[in-house]
C-alpha cells in the first residue's frame, strides 16, 4: 500500500499536541485582612508556607493563614492538581494504562466503552510508542465557577516511536484539567486536541473564556510542525528537511509529487448548508446525494465496472442520533446491524480500526468487508468525526471486495479526506 508521505505526516501528528510554555500564571494575591495585594505566581507550597514569585523574579514567602480564604483555596487546589498530574504522568511512564484511564473524564471513559475497553484501546494506540520522560511544569491558567475548576498545566515529555527506525519526539505540551468537586479530584485530557478544546468550551463556557489554550509545536529530530488556523503545517526548516529526504528517497519523492499533483488538479466541492469544503480527484464524477444517504458522492469506474467511492453524510441529520464519537466496536456493531437484517443476509467483517485526525478534529475509523451473495461485495473505511457538536460520516469504499483495487485508491482516498475543512 502506498502510504509513504501520508504515514510520515500521520506519525508526526498522531500522539499529542504541544506548545511552548509561557510560564506560570500571574495573579493578584490578597492578605487575610484585605489591606494588601501583590501580583505574583505560586512557586511552591510547603510546611504551611506559600512561596510566591513576582514578575521581576523576587520571591515572597507568606504563611497560608495570612492569605485570604480565596487564595487559601487556590493554593490547596493547585497543590492537589499537581499531585494528581504527577500520578497520571507517572502511570503513563510505567505503562499503567488502567490508572491512566481512571484519570480520564467519566464521559470520555463511557464513550470508549467503559474502563476495560478504554484500557485496551489505549494499549493498542500506544503499542509502538513509549513515553520515556515526562515532567510537570507550571499551571499556566486556572479558573473556577462554584465547585467546578478548569486548569491548563504545562508538561515536558519525550516519546519514542518504534519502527524500522526508532524516532524520538520532544514535546512541550499541556494537559486540560477538570475538577467538579472543588479541586479534590482531577481528570485530564490532551491540551492540544482540538476536539477536547471544543468540548471544554461547550461544557464550561464561562470558565473557558478565562483560559489560555496555547499554540502548538512538535519537534521530531530536525523537524518542527506548528499549528496554523487549526491545521498542522511544517515550518520552513522542516520543509527543507523533507526536501532533503525526498532527494535521497525516491519513494518519498514520488509521494510528495503525488500530493502536489492532487492539490494542483483536484476539483473542489463546497457545501454551504453544512459549511464544509473538500477536494475530490480531478477525473472523478461528483454528484449531490439524498440526505438520508449522503450529501455528496464522488466516484470513479473502470471499464470492467469496478468502482471507488467517497461519500459524506452529516449523521446529526438523522433522528435520534447520539452526537458523539463512538468507539470502534460500537461503530462496527451499528454498521453490521445496517447490513444484517431479516431481508439481507450479509457477511460483515471488521478488517482494521483506529483513530486519526481530520479537519483538526479527532476521528474514529473502521475498515470493513461486506459480502451479500449475488448482490454486492465491497471494502470500505468509515470515519466518524464531530464538528460543532454534529457527527459527520465519511465513507471511502471500493467494489468489488478486491484489496488490491482498494490499495490502488488509498492515496486518493486519504488526500481527499485530509483536504476536508470546515468554515467557522
Amino acid at each position: 500500500m502506498k502510504r509513504h508521505l501520508i504515514v510520515i505526516v500521520c506519525l508526526l501528528t498522531w500522539f499529542c499536541s504541544t506548545h511552548a510554555a509561557d510560564g506560570a500564571e500571574l495573579r493578584t494575591w490578597t492578605s487575610k485582612s484585605g489591606k494588601y495585594t501583590v501580583n505574583a505566581e505560586l512557586l511552591s507550597f510547603a510546611e504551611g508556607v506559600a512561596t510566591l514569585r513576582r514578575a521581576n523574579g523576587k520571591k515572597i514567602a507568606i504563611p497560608l493563614d495570612k492569605l485570604s480564604k480565596g487564595d487559601q483555596i487556590y493554593v490547596f487546589v493547585t497543590r492537589r492538581l499537581k499531585s494528581d498530574v504527577k500520578i497520571f504522568t507517572d502511570a503513563y511512564l510505567d505503562r499503567d494504562y488502567k490508572t491512566v484511564v481512571s484519570y480520564f473524564p467519566d464521559r470520555d471513559i463511557a464513550q470508549m466503552g467503559g474502563l476495560d475497553q478504554a484500557v485496551k484501546r489505549l494499549q493498542k494506540e500506544l503499542n509502538d510508542m513509549r513515553l520515556t520522560f515526562m515532567k510537570v511544569n507550571d499551571v499556566l491558567s486556572i479558573s473556577h465557577d462554584g465547585n467546578n475548576w478548569l486548569a491548563v498545566v504545562s508538561t515536558t515529555s519525550r516519546l519514542k516511536i518504534e519502527g524500522d527506525e526508532a524516532v524520538t519526539v520532544k514535546m512541550e505540551g499541556s494537559l486540560l484539567s477538570f475538577s467538579n468537586d472543588n479541586g479534590n479530584t482531577w481528570r485530564f485530557l490532551d491540551g492540544g486536541s482540538d476536539a477536547a478544546i471544543v468540548d471544554t468550551r461547550r461544557l464550561y463556557p464561562k470558565l473557558a473564556k478565562q483560559m489560555i489554550f496555547p499554540q502548538g509545536k512538535r519537534i521530531i529530530g530536525d523537524m518542527a510542525w506548528i499549528k496554523v488556523d487549526g491545521e498542522w503545517v511544517p515550518d520552513e526548516k522542516t520543509i527543507q528537511y523533507i526536501k532533503t529526504l525526498a532527494d535521497e528517497n525516491p519513494k518519498l519523492q514520488e509521494a510528495i509529487t503525488q500530493s502536489k499533483i492532487f492539490h494542483a488538479t483536484a476539483q473542489p466541492y463546497e457545501n454551504a448548508k453544512y459549511g464544509f469544503r473538500i477536494l475530490f480527484p480531478e477525473t472523478w464524477k461528483v454528484t449531490p446525494g439524498v440526505l438520508s444517504e449522503f450529501v455528496v458522492k464522488a466516484f470513479t469506474k473502470d471499464a470492467t465496472g469496478k468502482m471507488a467511492i467517497i461519500t459524506i453524510r452529516p449523521k446529526s441529520a438523522d433522528n435520534g442520533v447520539n452526537r458523539r464519537i463512538t468507539t470502534e466496536n460500537e461503530m462496527f456493531q451499528k454498521f453490521k446491524r445496517e447490513w444484517v437484517t431479516a431481508d439481507v443476509k450479509a457477511d460483515v467483517k471488521m478488517l482494521d480500526s483506529g483513530t486519526t485526525t481530520i479537519a483538526g478534529a479527532d476521528a474514529v475509523w473502521i475498515k470493513t468487508e461486506v459480502k451479500v451473495p449475488g448482490v454486492l461485495a465491497m471494502i470500505s473505511t468509515i470515519y466518524h468525526l464531530v464538528h460543532a457538536g454534529d457527527i459527520f460520516e465519511i465513507v471511502a469504499a471500493t467494489t468489488p471486495n478486491d484489496s488490491e483495487w482498494f490499495d490502488q485508491h488509498f492515496n486518493q482516498f486519504w488526500l481527499s479526506i485530509q483536504s476536508l475543512e470546515f468554515k467557522g
